[in-house]
């Protein structure tokens, strides 16, 4: 299987960088879900399983994905993005009236993506992007070659099915004792540096995460939780494994990005593990 050297999208707390630490605390699993998929770095990364779903609650980046998977769309897409400039006018163009066309709503969301100031996903207008935090590289040398990227895209998303619904009603649909979700919900707000703001187009309240952790628990399957480590998650998650990584914030600040491990994915390796012995 090739992996993609860059991301499907630039998304607000993104798992590209991260995915070499997250994959290996995966257990074995007949079935993969993703309930708030994002941008899919890590499923993009992973070996193909039987069954694999990723869900998101936005329609512009569930309809980037369904462009994606498709051969003939795909092909348009990648012609489009060649096509278009990294330039201010273009990126501004893309908050016009919006396009009933898919690959046009693609080409756009993912303009907006890569050219934008952050990885903000609401209807709020952001800045253009001229730079990185890196002084030397310049934002448009991963534009241009993200086109060259769509074919992998294409290939590994060919048999995941995807869907566009509430994430709580993806773990009823797909919950079982092989199954393995992998959660990146919305951070909760009282983590992030830019408290007040909203970056995605569904936001989670903390009632919101409330429920999603007591859902987690009651799941038959294995769950593997990205986030930070905040009161509102340890107090709720006694009994679940946590691993820390070092990562970094949109202003390139450093901060520990925390992945726990529910008690089935414990189990699980035991099993295997005394299977083998």
């Amino acid at each position: 299987m090739t992996r993609p050297r860059r991301p499907v999208v630039r998304w607000h707390g993104g798992k590209f960088r991260l995915r070499d630490h997250i994959l290996p605390l995966f257990p074995a699993h007949t079935s993969y879900i993703e309930p708030y998929g994002g941008g899919a770095s890590i499923l993009m990364a992973k070996p193909p399983t039987r069954i694999e779903v990723y869900n998101d609650i936005d329609s512009e980046v569930v309809n980037l994905f369904r462009v994606l998977r498709d051969p003939v769309r795909s092909e348009k897409l990648c012609r489009q993005i060649e096509l278009t400039l990294y330039s201010r006018e273009e990126f501004e163009d893309c908050y016009a009236k919006p396009s009933k066309n898919s690959v046009e709503r693609a080409r756009r969301f993912v303009t907006m993506s890569f050219q934008c100031i952050g990885n903000k996903h609401t209807d709020e207008k952001t800045g253009w992007r001229t730079r990185t935090s890196k002084a030397l590289w310049s934002p448009c040398l991963a534009w241009t070659g993200w086109p060259k990227e769509i074919p992998i895209f294409c290939a590994r998303l060919r048999e995941v099915i995807i869907e566009h619904r509430p994430a709580l009603e993806i773990f009823d649909i797909y919950d079982d004792e092989d199954a393995l979700f992998y959660v990146d919900p919305p951070y909760p707000k009282s983590t992030r540096q830019m408290r007040q703001k909203d970056v995605y187009a569904c936001e989670l309240t903390d009632d919101d995460h409330v429920v999603l952790l007591e859902k987690l628990k009651g799941l038959k399957g294995m769950v593997v939780l990205s986030g930070y480590e905040c009161p509102l998650y340890s107090d709720r998650l006694e009994g679940w494994t946590r691993h820390d990584f070092s990562a970094r914030a949109q202003t390139n600040a450093p901060r520990i990005e925390s992945v726990w491990c529910s008690p089935n994915c414990q189990r699980r390796r035991q099993t295997l593990f005394q299977e083998i012995a």
